[in-house]
């Protein structure tokens, strides 16, 4: 009886040890004033060695999919263009492997600080496999 004990209390350890494994892509979200009305916003991703994401523009990657990032719907805001990237080591399959950021530039409609919601929906992948797709979200104000 006491050996069943010790082993599922080592497998519980087991399981919990694993469970708390850090996800490989780290984000956050900064923004910087352009001028009185218009801002960036910086979407950054910090890439955990011998992993990779996929740029927006992605095509032809098999079952993997390209980085989306979606602004929720805002009265106050305009998105300027599509956001840009800036990357550390993309290759030549649209991957990054160091990290990258997203440049968005928004445009107040109104000088009133508001509220921006958006999310991310991604794929951290290796050369042997790719994680499910998932989704993070955020809310800053400007």
């Amino acid at each position: 009886m006491r050996r069943i004990g010790i082993l599922l209390f080592l497998v519980s350890l087991y399981s919990i040890g694993f469970a708390q494994k850090k996800h490989p892509i780290a984000w956050e979200v900064d923004t910087l004033r352009v001028e009185a009305d218009i801002f960036e916003i910086h979407i950054i991703a910090k890439i955990n060695e011998s992993w990779f994401l996929y740029s927006q523009d992605s095509s032809n990657v098999g079952m993997a999919m390209p980085t989306q990032i979606v602004f929720s719907e805002n009265s106050n805001i305009e998105l300027i263009g599509k956001a840009a990237e800036v990357g550390k080591n993309k290759n030549e399959s649209s991957k990054y492997t160091e990290g990258v950021t997203f440049v968005q530039k928004v445009r107040l409609v109104s000088h009133e600080h508001t509220e921006v919601n958006l999310s991310i929906k991604y794929m951290a992948c290796t050369k042997q496999m790719c994680l499910p797709p998932k989704t993070v979200r955020f809310s800053i104000m400007l």
